[in-house]
């Protein structure tokens, strides 16, 4: 995004345009095209949670699960 930002806006655009009207999150595992897509959505009005594949698979842990049994 830093090098071709009009590129890269365009492409996170389509991304967003792209999204089902009840999409409620946007899952990925790059956390630099994660913070664009946030970014992006923002500046887009789109009413969206962009989440890290880890955090959601964390959150899918049952409560009792240390971070040392996770492993």
């Amino acid at each position: 995004s830093f090098k071709l930002p009009e590129a890269s806006e365009a492409m996170a655009d389509d991304k967003l345009r792209s999204l089902p009207a009840d999409c409620g999150d946007i899952i990925g595992c790059d956390t630099s095209c994660l913070l664009h897509m946030q970014a992006r959505a923002g500046h887009e009005g789109h009413q969206v949670t962009v989440r890290h594949l880890a955090e959601v698979l964390a959150a899918a842990l049952p409560a009792s699960v240390t971070a040392d049994e996770a492993r």
